[in-house]
């Protein structure tokens, strides 16, 4: 099974990597980052058991997400538009939303993320 979802995360790299996909691929991660923690508000709200593999599953977008960053705060300068940076920056923010004491180590990725795309901005 890891070997399905490591198989994934080297084909979103690959397309997160794509200047022409780029911006699309870090979207659509940054909505699935979103729409998780969407879910862990829900969690908590109505007392439900959480996935234990849903929660297991983030950490491989988080991951995919953070290598696509990485790569682009290693660029002279950053070929992500200003604009694909705050929206970015603000659905992140927005995903931390009463959950950031009961999820730790969620809320931990989604700051790191938060200061890559904050460098990047400083650069465009």
């Amino acid at each position: 099974m890891h070997s399905q979802k490591e198989n994934m995360c080297k084909l979103l790299l690959i397309l997160g990597r794509s200047p022409i996909l780029k911006d699309e691929v870090l979207n659509e991660l940054t909505m699935q980052i979103y729409r998780f923690s969407q879910m862990l508000q829900d969690t908590v709200r109505c007392e439900q058991d959480l996935d234990p593999c849903k929660f297991e599953n983030i950490y491989y977008i988080f991951s995919v997400c953070e290598t696509v960053l990485k790569d682009e705060c290693k660029l002279p300068h950053s070929v992500i538009p200003d604009s694909v940076l705050v929206r970015l920056q603000q659905t992140l923010e927005d995903s931390l939303l009463h959950i950031s004491n009961m999820f730790p180590l969620f809320a931990h990725y989604v700051w790191k993320l938060g200061g890559m795309i904050e460098f990047l901005k400083r650069q465009v």
